[in-house]
This record gives structure tokens, C-alpha cells and sequence, in this order.
């Protein structure tokens, strides 16, 4: 064997003992599929009671580059995350209506008057329910939008969500509720230290939820009594996500917490320069969310690790949260723009420019993106 021979065995050794020590480090590359694919609906907040924020691939768009298939003007802001089933598409504004149009057309089937402005919604088969700041929560049907219940508290609702035939939903009354999602009535009630802005997240028989008196709260889904609490170092606004027996959740004091979901004990947290009110996307390994410093991250599921951050460069909050589908993650900012982003390297694919702030958080349904902006429209984008 001559020497050229060996030098170049003893490279490619090299590289391959490189390549071995590096895996270790790398969250994995192959494409998580997300959940199993059914009728492709995006049914609540983060997609599904325990806000894990992806559906399965085949239920997103294919391309790297996205169009503009209509948007719906509603002459008020859109704050809420839009919900999708059965081929409607239902989202609510600060004009106080709550809307219902079609998923393929962006033509409006009904709309609802409440009150004040409608700023969160859940749907369930026949049944679609709106937060208005009237301070009630409504359930309407779906197909007519004729009320058929409505529940009134002393503060205005969070997003609700629905379960095993109840609906969970908190409240800045400091409160978190659950009701029958057959008539609304109230089945008990838990009151925390402090005001309460984000959306309770449910996974078996748990509950948990954020608070302004600084701590995340578990509780039991079915009556109600604290199981655990952990404190951070400020308040909770970020709306907690469950994968794994484990909650993932952001605070006001700059770091996301990765918490034991069974006694509420740290298994890592990660500091950004920023407070954190997205909620975590949490796919294939990874954790997504955005900082009100202005940076998407990506962290490892397992340590907390960094994986890669994308910074667009205008330094403004991103308080919508991320959603994932397919290998992209998807997600709003106050900067105006909606973007696409690579799931495994943070590299941006496409973007979209609205005429205002994006506060809103995405929806992935039937091979379609929704997102509503402050420029007071919905948008809907799919493939070319």
C-alpha cells in the first residue's frame, strides 16, 4: 500500500470518528411526521390539548415558497389564533364579531356580535366556542353560529380548551375554570395568586397553567386541586406546552423552563435576552419559541441545548407562538412580517409582509397556513 494510500484511509478515518463524536451533540435530522394524520382540523390553541403546536406533515403545505390564496378584512385588528374544521375556518376580532368563513374561498358563511373585542376560539364537532372582552366565553354552533350557551366571569377568558367533554379555560379574575361543554356549567374552579393571561394546557388527568404570581400551576383535570407548583422569577404570561412528561414554558424573567410534568422539578432552563410570552412548539426533538428581545429559537428537547436562533434583525417583540409542520416552523412578529423558517437550521425559506404587527399565532390545516394580523386581516397561504 502506498503512502498516498494510507494518508487517505487515515482522513477518511478521521472523518468518520468526527462525524461519531458530533452526533451526540445534534438533535436528530430526520423529519418527525407529528401526529398521527386524521382529518387534518387545527381544533384550538396549539393545535391540540396539551399545545404541542404541529400537525402531521401531510397536513401542511410542500413548498418552500408560499402564495397568498385570499384574506379576510374585518376593518379591526386580529389578535386570536384562527381554529379549522370541517372546511370553515372561524377566528374573532376587536371589531367584536366573531366570524365564520370558508376555508377554500375566504368568504364569510356567518358572524357573531358580542360585546367587546373576540380574541380566542376552539372548535368541537358541532360546537365553536369565542372569548369576547365582554368578559364571557361563548359556545355557539358551528354551522349557524346561533348561540347555544355562554358563561360569564369577573375578568376576561383565556383561550378555551376542550377535553374528554369539558372546557378548560383561566381568567385575569386569577382564576382557572372548567365547565361541561354541553351546557357551560361550571364543574369547579381554582384561584391562584395572581392574574392569569395564558392558556391552561391539559395531558391525562393534569392541568397546567401560568400566573402573574410568578409560578406554574398543575393541577387535577377532573376536580381541580393543586398537585404542584413551581415558582419562577416573574411572572407567566407564555401558555405552558406538555410533550414527553414534560412542560415546556417561558416567563417574564428570560428564561424557558423545561419542568418534570409529575412533580414540577427543573430539568434545564435556558436563558434568553428577552421576557418569553410565545408558547412553545415542541417537534422532532426540538423546542421552538419566540423572545421579546426579537430572536426565534430552536433548543434541544433533551438538554436545553441551543440549536440554532434566527434573528430578522429589527429588534421587536415575537410574541406569537410557533407552529411546526413537515420540517418548518412557522410563526408571526411584531416586525410585520410572517415567516418560514427551516426546522432543522433556522434558515428563513420565505416571508410575508402585513401592513402592521403580527400578534397573532399561525394555524396549519388541509395543506393551508392561517394568521391574522393587526393590519385587521386574516390571511390565508398555501402552495404555488
Amino acid at each position: 500500500m502506498s503512502r498516498l494510500e494510507i494518508l487517505l484511509k487515515c482522513v477518511a478515518l478521521f472523518l468518520s470518528l468526527l462525524l461519531l463524536s458530533s452526533c451526540g451533540k445534534q438533535a436528530p435530522t430526520k423529519i418527525d411526521e407529528g401526529p398521527t394524520p386524521g382529518d387534518c382540523s387545527w381544533a384550538m390553541f396549539g393545535s391540540t390539548p396539551d399545545h404541542v403546536g404541529t400537525v402531521h406533515s401531510s397536513c401542511g403545505p410542500k413548498d418552500n415558497y408560499l402564495v397568498k390564496r385570499w384574506s379576510f378584512d374585518t376593518k379591526s385588528p386580529i389578535i386570536c389564533q384562527p381554529v379549522v374544521s370541517a372546511g370553515k375556518v372561524f377566528f374573532g376580532s376587536y371589531d367584536k364579531n366573531a366570524y365564520c368563513v370558508d376555508l377554500n374561498s375566504g368568504k364569510e358563511i356567518w358572524r357573531f356580535k358580542t360585546n367587546g373585542a373576540v380574541v380566542s376560539s376552539a372548535v368541537s364537532g358541532e360546537y365553536v366556542l369565542f372569548v369576547s372582552q365582554d368578559q364571557k366565553l361563548y359556545c355557539l354552533n358551528s354551522f349557524d353560529g346561533q348561540v347555544i350557551w355562554s358563561f360569564s366571569g369577573s375578568g376576561n377568558f383565556s383561550a378555551p380548551i376542550i377535553k374528554d367533554g369539558k372546557v378548560y379555560t383561566s381568567s385575569l379574575d386569577k382564576k382557572v375554570y372548567c365547565l361541561s361543554e354541553l351546557d357551560g356549567s361550571k364543574i369547579w374552579e381554582f384561584e391562584t395568586g395572581g392574574k392569569i393571561g395564558g392558556v391552561v394546557a391539559v395531558a391525562g388527568n393534569r392541568c397546567f397553567i401560568g400566573s402573574n404570581d410568578y409560578k406554574v400551576y398543575c393541577l387535577d383535570a377532573q376536580t381541580g386541586n393543586e398537585l404542584w407548583t413551581h415558582k419562577t422569577n416573574n411572572a407567566v404570561v407564555c401558555s405552558p406546552t406538555f410533550k414527553d412528561d414534560r412542560i415546556f414554558v417561558g416567563s417574564y424573567d428570560d428564561f424557558m423552563y423545561c419542568l418534570n410534568a409529575y412533580d414540577g422539578k427543573v430539568v434545564w432552563t435556558y436563558k434568553t435576552g428577552g421576557d418569553i410570552i410565545s408558547s412553545p412548539a415542541v417537534w422532532g426533538g426540538r423546542v421552538y419559541f419566540g423572545s421579546n428581545e426579537g430572536i426565534i429559537y430552536c433548543v434541544s428537547e433533551d438538554n436545553g441545548e441551543e440549536l440554532w436562533a434566527y434573528d430578522p434583525g429589527l429588534y421587536v417583540p415575537i410574541p406569537s407562538s410557533p407552529v411546526v409542520c413537515g420540517g418548518k416552523v412557522f410563526i408571526g412578529s411584531a416586525d410585520k412580517n410572517f415567516y418560514m423558517l427551516d426546522a432543522f437550521t433556522g434558515t428563513k425559506l420565505w416571508s410575508f409582509a402585513t401592513n402592521n404587527r403580527i400578534l397573532s399565532s399561525p394555524a396549519i390545516a388541509y395543506g393551508h397556513v392561517f394568521t391574522g394580523s393587526t393590519d385587521r386581516k386574516l390571511y390565508c397561504f398555501g402552495d404555488r
